[in-house]
């Protein structure tokens, strides 16, 4: 199991920076 600190949302948000989301351009 996952455990979501802040060291992963980190990764997740650079992640999300990295590759563009569809989600967010609408």
């Amino acid at each position: 199991m996952i455990q979501f600190t802040q060291q992963t949302i980190e990764q997740y948000e650079k992640l999300l920076t990295f590759q563009p989301n569809p989600i967010a351009q609408l």
